[in-house]
Protein backbone atom coordinates (compact mmCIF):
# COMPACT_ATOMS: atom_id res chain seq x y z
CA UNK A 1 0.00 0.00 0.00
CA UNK A 2 2.87 2.41 0.83
CA UNK A 3 4.33 1.88 -2.65
CA UNK A 4 0.95 2.55 -4.24
CA UNK A 5 0.58 5.82 -2.33
CA UNK A 6 4.15 6.83 -3.17
CA UNK A 7 3.60 6.21 -6.89
CA UNK A 8 0.43 8.29 -6.81
CA UNK A 9 2.11 11.17 -4.98
CA UNK A 10 5.17 11.43 -7.19
CA UNK A 11 3.23 10.97 -10.41
CA UNK A 12 1.05 13.98 -9.67
CA UNK A 13 4.07 16.08 -8.63
CA UNK A 14 6.50 15.17 -11.40
CA UNK A 15 3.96 16.07 -14.09
CA UNK A 16 3.62 19.53 -12.57
CA UNK A 17 7.22 20.48 -11.78
CA UNK A 18 9.55 21.66 -14.54
CA UNK A 19 12.73 19.86 -15.50
CA UNK A 20 14.91 22.19 -13.44
CA UNK A 21 13.20 21.02 -10.25
CA UNK A 22 15.69 19.30 -7.92
CA UNK A 23 13.37 16.29 -7.58
CA UNK A 24 11.94 16.12 -11.12
CA UNK A 25 13.97 13.15 -12.35
CA UNK A 26 13.93 11.51 -8.95
CA UNK A 27 10.15 11.67 -8.70
CA UNK A 28 9.71 10.45 -12.25
CA UNK A 29 11.96 7.53 -11.43
CA UNK A 30 10.05 6.61 -8.28
CA UNK A 31 6.65 6.88 -9.96
CA UNK A 32 7.39 4.64 -12.94
CA UNK A 33 10.45 2.45 -12.36
CA UNK A 34 12.06 0.08 -9.85
CA UNK A 35 15.06 1.12 -7.77
CA UNK A 36 17.75 0.10 -10.24
CA UNK A 37 17.02 3.03 -12.59
CA UNK A 38 20.06 5.21 -13.33
CA UNK A 39 18.50 8.38 -11.83
CA UNK A 40 19.51 7.78 -8.23
CA UNK A 41 19.18 10.49 -5.58
CA UNK A 42 22.43 12.33 -4.88
CA UNK A 43 23.09 12.11 -1.12
CA UNK A 44 26.62 13.56 -1.01
CA UNK A 45 26.66 15.92 1.98
CA UNK A 46 30.31 16.93 1.38
CA UNK A 47 29.09 19.30 -1.35
CA UNK A 48 27.81 21.69 1.30
CA UNK A 49 30.77 21.56 3.64
CA UNK A 50 32.87 24.61 4.35
CA UNK A 51 36.09 25.06 2.47
CA UNK A 52 39.29 23.40 3.71
CA UNK A 53 40.42 26.78 5.00
CA UNK A 54 37.11 28.44 5.93
CA UNK A 55 36.95 32.14 5.06
CA UNK A 56 33.71 33.83 5.97
CA UNK A 57 34.03 37.21 4.27
CA UNK A 58 30.55 38.64 4.94
CA UNK A 59 28.67 39.66 8.04
CA UNK A 60 25.97 36.99 8.18
CA UNK A 61 23.19 38.89 9.87
CA UNK A 62 20.89 35.92 9.35
CA UNK A 63 22.81 34.06 12.08
CA UNK A 64 22.96 36.98 14.50
CA UNK A 65 20.72 36.75 17.59
CA UNK A 66 17.26 38.03 16.62
CA UNK A 67 16.33 41.55 17.77
CA UNK A 68 14.31 41.62 20.99
CA UNK A 69 11.59 44.01 22.08
CA UNK A 70 12.97 47.19 23.60
CA UNK A 71 10.39 46.76 26.37
CA UNK A 72 11.31 43.15 27.22
CA UNK A 73 12.65 44.28 30.60
CA UNK A 74 9.15 45.52 31.44
CA UNK A 75 7.00 42.72 30.01
CA UNK A 76 7.81 39.11 30.87
CA UNK A 77 4.50 37.26 30.58
CA UNK A 78 3.70 34.97 27.63
CA UNK A 79 0.77 36.27 25.58
CA UNK A 80 -1.94 34.14 23.91
CA UNK A 81 -1.55 33.55 20.19
CA UNK A 82 -4.03 33.59 17.32
CA UNK A 83 -4.01 31.89 13.92
CA UNK A 84 -5.57 33.21 10.71
CA UNK A 85 -5.74 32.10 7.09
CA UNK A 86 -6.33 35.14 4.87
CA UNK A 87 -7.23 35.03 1.19
CA UNK A 88 -5.29 37.13 -1.32
CA UNK A 89 -7.10 37.59 -4.65
CA UNK A 90 -5.37 38.16 -7.98
CA UNK A 91 -6.90 41.64 -8.09
CA UNK A 92 -5.36 42.49 -4.70
CA UNK A 93 -1.98 41.16 -5.83
CA UNK A 94 -2.13 43.32 -8.96
CA UNK A 95 -2.99 46.34 -6.80
CA UNK A 96 0.13 45.76 -4.70
CA UNK A 97 2.23 45.28 -7.84
CA UNK A 98 1.03 48.65 -9.09
CA UNK A 99 2.09 50.25 -5.79
CA UNK A 100 5.51 48.61 -6.03
CA UNK A 101 6.17 49.77 -9.59
CA UNK A 102 8.70 52.54 -10.07
CA UNK A 103 8.89 54.31 -13.41
CA UNK A 104 12.58 55.09 -12.99
CA UNK A 105 13.55 51.56 -11.98
CA UNK A 106 13.74 48.57 -14.31
CA UNK A 107 13.84 45.95 -11.55
CA UNK A 108 11.07 43.38 -11.78
CA UNK A 109 9.94 42.20 -8.39
CA UNK A 110 8.48 38.78 -7.69
CA UNK A 111 5.01 38.28 -6.27
CA UNK A 112 6.63 36.85 -3.16
CA UNK A 113 8.78 39.96 -2.61
CA UNK A 114 5.76 42.23 -3.01
CA UNK A 115 3.52 40.20 -0.70
CA UNK A 116 6.28 39.85 1.90
CA UNK A 117 6.81 43.62 1.95
CA UNK A 118 3.08 44.19 2.49
CA UNK A 119 2.91 41.56 5.26
CA UNK A 120 6.03 42.85 7.05
CA UNK A 121 4.75 46.41 7.07
CA UNK A 122 1.24 45.36 8.15
CA UNK A 123 2.53 43.17 10.99
CA UNK A 124 4.85 45.95 12.21
CA UNK A 125 1.96 48.42 12.28
CA UNK A 126 -0.31 45.93 14.05
CA UNK A 127 2.32 45.29 16.73
CA UNK A 128 2.28 49.03 17.47
CA UNK A 129 5.89 49.28 18.63
CA UNK A 130 6.20 51.94 21.30
CA UNK A 131 9.71 52.91 20.27
CA UNK A 132 10.60 54.23 16.82
CA UNK A 133 14.03 52.67 17.15
CA UNK A 134 12.64 49.14 17.51
CA UNK A 135 14.62 46.72 15.31
CA UNK A 136 12.72 44.10 13.33
CA UNK A 137 14.16 41.27 11.24
CA UNK A 138 12.40 39.47 8.40
CA UNK A 139 13.48 35.87 7.72
CA UNK A 140 13.18 34.66 4.14
CA UNK A 141 14.03 31.02 3.34
CA UNK A 142 15.85 30.79 -0.01
CA UNK A 143 16.65 27.66 -2.02
CA UNK A 144 20.37 27.67 -2.71
CA UNK A 145 20.48 24.88 -5.32
CA UNK A 146 20.62 27.11 -8.40
CA UNK A 147 22.44 29.96 -6.64
CA UNK A 148 25.59 27.93 -6.01
CA UNK A 149 28.23 27.77 -8.76
CA UNK A 150 28.19 25.22 -10.17
CA UNK A 151 24.51 24.58 -9.38
CA UNK A 152 23.68 21.38 -7.54
CA UNK A 153 22.59 18.46 -9.66
CA UNK A 154 18.84 18.16 -10.17
CA UNK A 155 18.86 14.86 -8.26
CA UNK A 156 20.46 16.31 -5.11
CA UNK A 157 18.34 15.15 -2.19
CA UNK A 158 18.52 17.25 0.94
CA UNK A 159 18.07 20.62 2.59
CA UNK A 160 19.79 23.51 0.78
CA UNK A 161 17.83 26.31 2.43
CA UNK A 162 19.65 29.54 3.26
CA UNK A 163 18.14 32.61 4.92
CA UNK A 164 17.92 36.16 3.62
CA UNK A 165 17.38 38.56 6.52
CA UNK A 166 16.57 42.22 5.93
CA UNK A 167 16.68 44.22 9.17
CA UNK A 168 15.09 47.62 9.69
CA UNK A 169 14.16 50.08 12.39
CA UNK A 170 10.39 50.32 12.73
CA UNK A 171 10.48 54.07 12.06
CA UNK A 172 12.32 53.53 8.76
CA UNK A 173 10.15 50.61 7.68
CA UNK A 174 6.86 52.41 8.27
CA UNK A 175 7.92 55.80 6.95
CA UNK A 176 9.49 54.66 3.68
CA UNK A 177 7.43 54.05 0.55
CA UNK A 178 6.03 50.60 -0.19
CA UNK A 179 8.34 50.27 -3.21
CA UNK A 180 11.35 50.98 -0.95
CA UNK A 181 10.37 48.10 1.34
CA UNK A 182 9.99 45.80 -1.67
CA UNK A 183 13.43 46.88 -2.90
CA UNK A 184 14.87 46.27 0.59
CA UNK A 185 13.66 42.65 0.45
CA UNK A 186 14.69 42.17 -3.19
CA UNK A 187 18.21 43.41 -2.43
CA UNK A 188 18.69 40.95 0.43
CA UNK A 189 17.49 37.99 -1.62
CA UNK A 190 19.64 38.97 -4.60
CA UNK A 191 22.67 39.13 -2.30
CA UNK A 192 22.58 35.35 -1.86
CA UNK A 193 24.91 34.41 -4.70
CA UNK A 194 27.58 31.68 -4.74
CA UNK A 195 30.17 33.83 -2.95
CA UNK A 196 27.77 34.74 -0.15
CA UNK A 197 26.46 31.17 0.27
CA UNK A 198 29.99 29.74 0.38
CA UNK A 199 30.83 32.33 3.02
CA UNK A 200 27.75 31.25 5.00
CA UNK A 201 28.87 27.62 4.88
CA UNK A 202 32.32 28.66 6.10
CA UNK A 203 30.76 30.71 8.89
CA UNK A 204 28.75 27.70 10.08
CA UNK A 205 31.87 25.55 9.86
CA UNK A 206 33.66 27.91 12.24
CA UNK A 207 30.85 28.18 14.81
CA UNK A 208 32.00 26.41 17.97
CA UNK A 209 28.49 25.52 19.14
CA UNK A 210 25.82 25.40 16.42
CA UNK A 211 23.14 25.46 19.12
CA UNK A 212 23.97 29.10 19.80
CA UNK A 213 22.26 30.05 16.52
CA UNK A 214 18.61 30.90 17.17
CA UNK A 215 16.11 28.85 15.17
CA UNK A 216 12.42 28.02 15.42
CA UNK A 217 9.93 30.05 17.42
CA UNK A 218 12.55 32.23 19.14
CA UNK A 219 13.90 33.55 15.84
CA UNK A 220 10.62 34.94 14.47
CA UNK A 221 8.71 36.02 17.59
CA UNK A 222 7.85 39.72 17.95
CA UNK A 223 9.44 42.02 16.87
CA UNK A 224 10.54 39.69 14.08
CA UNK A 225 8.80 37.76 11.33
CA UNK A 226 9.36 34.78 9.03
CA UNK A 227 7.48 34.35 5.75
CA UNK A 228 7.79 31.03 3.92
CA UNK A 229 6.85 30.69 0.27
CA UNK A 230 4.86 27.58 -0.64
CA UNK A 231 3.55 29.40 -3.69
CA UNK A 232 4.87 26.94 -6.27
CA UNK A 233 4.21 23.71 -4.40
CA UNK A 234 1.47 21.75 -6.21
CA UNK A 235 -0.47 20.67 -3.12
CA UNK A 236 -3.80 20.52 -4.92
CA UNK A 237 -2.42 18.36 -7.72
CA UNK A 238 -1.56 15.61 -5.24
CA UNK A 239 -3.79 12.55 -5.45
CA UNK A 240 -3.20 9.47 -3.30
CA UNK A 241 -6.01 7.60 -5.01
CA UNK A 242 -9.07 9.19 -3.43
CA UNK A 243 -9.07 12.54 -5.22
CA UNK A 244 -7.31 15.88 -4.93
CA UNK A 245 -7.07 17.58 -1.51
CA UNK A 246 -9.89 19.89 -0.50
CA UNK A 247 -7.86 21.95 1.96
CA UNK A 248 -4.22 22.41 2.98
CA UNK A 249 -2.82 24.12 6.08
CA UNK A 250 0.59 24.19 7.82
CA UNK A 251 0.77 21.56 10.54
CA UNK A 252 2.68 23.66 13.08
CA UNK A 253 2.41 27.39 13.70
CA UNK A 254 3.97 29.76 16.19
CA UNK A 255 3.98 33.51 16.71
CA UNK A 256 5.62 35.46 13.91
CA UNK A 257 5.54 32.65 11.33
CA UNK A 258 3.65 32.96 8.05
CA UNK A 259 3.19 30.79 4.97
CA UNK A 260 2.03 31.99 1.56
CA UNK A 261 0.39 29.02 -0.14
CA UNK A 262 -1.77 28.39 -3.23
CA UNK A 263 -5.54 28.12 -3.24
CA UNK A 264 -7.40 25.10 -4.66
CA UNK A 265 -9.13 27.29 -7.28
CA UNK A 266 -5.81 27.61 -9.17
CA UNK A 267 -6.83 31.10 -10.31
CA UNK A 268 -3.66 32.99 -9.39
CA UNK A 269 -4.84 33.74 -5.86
CA UNK A 270 -3.04 32.75 -2.67
CA UNK A 271 -3.63 32.45 1.06
CA UNK A 272 -1.55 33.63 3.98
CA UNK A 273 -1.47 31.35 7.01
CA UNK A 274 -0.06 33.37 9.89
CA UNK A 275 0.21 33.25 13.68
CA UNK A 276 0.46 36.42 15.78
CA UNK A 277 -0.18 37.48 19.34
CA UNK A 278 -3.95 37.51 19.77
CA UNK A 279 -4.21 41.22 20.57
CA UNK A 280 -2.37 42.05 17.32
CA UNK A 281 -4.39 39.83 14.98
CA UNK A 282 -7.55 41.91 14.59
CA UNK A 283 -5.55 45.00 13.73
CA UNK A 284 -3.42 43.00 11.30
CA UNK A 285 -6.50 41.68 9.48
CA UNK A 286 -7.65 45.25 8.79
CA UNK A 287 -4.20 46.47 7.75
CA UNK A 288 -3.63 43.45 5.53
CA UNK A 289 -6.64 44.34 3.39
CA UNK A 290 -5.83 48.05 3.31
CA UNK A 291 -4.51 48.51 -0.20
Amino acid sequence: MWWSLSRSWVASHSSRWNRSSPFHKLLGYFSTRPFYHHYLPLLDRTILRGRVAPKSIFHHVEYDPPPTMNTDHLIKNIKPQSFANLQITLEQINSLKAKASNVGRETKYTTYEILSAHIWRSVSKARNFHNNDQKTKLQIPVDGRTRLNPPLQSTYFGNVIFIASPVALSCDLLSESFSCTVERIHREIKKLDDEYLRSALDYLEEVCDINTISVGSISCASPNLAIVSWMRLPFYKTDFGWGAPLLMRPATMFEGKGYIHPNPANDGSFSLAICLEAHHMESFRKLFYDF
